[in-house]
C-alpha cells in the first residue's frame, strides 16, 4: 500500500486505522511520506505503531520533508512516552501539520522530558490548532489539558 501511495499523486484521504500497521508498516509509511505530496490526512488510530515506527514517520515529517500532510490520527498506538517525545521534536521543525490525534501512554505523567517536548513545539510551532488527547496528557504548571486549541487561548 504504502508504495503504491508514493507514486500516486490524486489520494488526498488515507485510513489504515485498524489494520494491524506495525513498526514496519509505520516504516514504510514513513519512506512513502518522503515523496509524497498530495496525502493531506493520514489515519493510523488502533493499530500497533510503537516507538521504532513513530520514529519513522516523524522522520519524514520533520525539517520540510513532507509539507503537505495537515491532519495525523495516532490514536491508540503502543507507543511509550518515548514516542510522544519524539512527536513533541518533530511537531518543534514540522511546519504543515495542523491537527494531531494521539493517545499517551499510561508512564507519561513520570515523564517531565515527553512532556516538556510537546508543550516546546506547541509554544514554537504556529501552525499547529489542535492537539487531541483522549486521556489524561498533562497536567504540570505549563499546560493542563485534554483537548488543545490553539487559537483563542
Amino acid at each position: 500500500i504504502a508504495n503504491g501511495l508514493a507514486q500516486n499523486r490524486s489520494i488526498r484521504k488515507v485510513n489504515l486505522s485498524h489494520n494491524k500497521v506495525a513498526n514496519d508498516g509505520a516504516c514504510a509509511i514513513g519512506n512513502m511520506l518522503k515523496v509524497n505530496r498530495t496525502i493531506v490526512d493520514l489515519d493510523l488510530r488502533l493499530n500497533s505503531i510503537g516507538n521504532v515506527g513513530i520514529q519513522h514517520i516523524c522522520n519524514a515529517l520533520e525539517d520540510g520533508k513532507n509539507t503537505t500532510l495537515q491532519r495525523l490520527f495516532l490514536f491508540a498506538n503502543p507507543c511509550s512516552s518515548q514516542g510522544i517525545h519524539t512527536i513533541g521534536k518533530m511537531l518543534q521543525s514540522n511546519n504543515s501539520l495542523r491537527v494531531v490525534n494521539l493517545s499517551p501512554p499510561s508512564n507519561l505523567h513520570d515523564n517531565d522530558e515527553a512532556k516538556m517536548s510537546i508543550v516546546k513545539a506547541m509554544k514554537h510551532n504556529f501552525v499547529i490548532e489542535q492537539l487531541f488527547s483522549f486521556d489524561y496528557l498533562f497536567q504540570s504548571q505549563q499546560v493542563d489539558f485534554y483537548c488543545f486549541f490553539k487559537h483563542g487561548w
